[in-house]
């Protein structure tokens, strides 16, 4: 029962899907003749590995994990001005693990973007302003959620081949399934874990080292919610602000929590074809709350991206 529940629940998604991305399409056609105005095309294909899943400071709740995953985006890109550019696009992404099932996840969403240029040349700094919500379904249901992310960011190339930019991003994440209650002798707590939100402050560099490489630095500084994973002890308990058990990671417990995160990214990108390319990028990330709860963790991504 609970498959077909969530079966029709997918069904239901895409068929929403369609209908707005339909829509768009109609916009769109309208402008197709003028040169002014550009289709969009990008997709992903590849895995991830993390060696901390779940968000946990201890090594009961420690869980590794890989997952294959994918992303299509469709839209268009419109040059409205001399130095601006408004972009709009249909999302589509899904991701399967190979151990937690009840983390696989199939996402539709849309995405609005513009682009504004100050000056002449290359040198020239451009700002970027973006918003992006997307609806995100689990096979643990209990996460399903919609998700907002909203951002500014500013980048300016040095020369040929070094390119530096600062950013702020805001992003909310909305829980759609049961907010009960549970009690732990006097003290009781609501369910609502996955509703978190947090603004990130972003430094990235981007350095062209050869025609067919390049490599990409970045550091995010994060203050908000987490959600994490984790064994139950009173510590934990006691610095949480929503509490229930987790479905997908039998005898843990799903917490939130407020919490500073700080990550460093490294990644590697090889042009393999016209618009085609491998990309290599590892994070670490480490993780503070108020309560002396403390997370670190690796990420490992490799994907092959399309973009025209």
């Amino acid at each position: 029962m609970y498959k077909e529940r969530h079966q029709i629940s997918l069904h239901f998604q895409s068929t929403r899907f369609a209908t707005v991305f339909l829509a768009l399409l109609v916009v769109f056609s309208n402008s197709a003749t003028d040169a002014r105005a550009y289709w969009t095309l990008d997709a992903d294909v590849g895995g991830r590995y993390s060696d901390n899943v779940t968000n946990s400071s201890s090594s009961a709740g420690k869980k590794g994990d890989s997952a294959t995953l994918a992303e299509l985006s469709a839209g268009a890109f419109y040059v409205v001005g001399e130095y601006t550019g408004i972009g709009i696009s249909a999302n589509l992404k899904g991701g399967t693990n190979a151990t937690y099932g009840g983390l696989n996840l199939f996402s539709t969403g849309l995405s609005y973007r513009v682009s504004q240029k100050f000056g002449l040349g290359p040198e020239a700094i451009r700002a970027v302003l973006s918003l992006s919500g997307s609806r995100d379904s689990y096979v643990d249901s209990g996460r399903d959620s919609n998700s907002y992310r909203a951002g500014l960011s500013a980048s300016r190339w040095f020369g040929e081949t070094i390119r530096l930019g600062i950013g702020y991003e805001y992003d909310k994440r909305e829980q759609l399934n049961s907010k009960g209650s549970f009690c732990i002798g006097s003290y009781c707590y609501n369910d609502d874990i996955y509703g978190v939100a947090g603004n990130t402050g972003i430094l990235s560099a981007d350095v062209i080292v050869t025609e067919m490489d390049m490599l990409a630095f970045s550091y995010r500084h994060r203050s908000g919610d987490v959600t994490s994973v984790d064994a139950y002890t009173p510590s934990v308990l006691s610095a949480s602000s929503a509490y229930a058990p987790d479905k997908t990671f039998g005898g843990l417990y799903a917490y939130r929590l407020s919490a500073v995160t700080d990550s460093i990214s490294v990644g590697v990108s090889r042009e393999l074809l016209r618009k085609m390319s491998l990309n290599l990028d590892y994070t670490y990330y480490t993780t503070g709350t108020g309560g002396g709860i403390n997370y670190q963790g690796n990420i490992f991504n490799l994907i092959v991206a399309y973009s025209m």
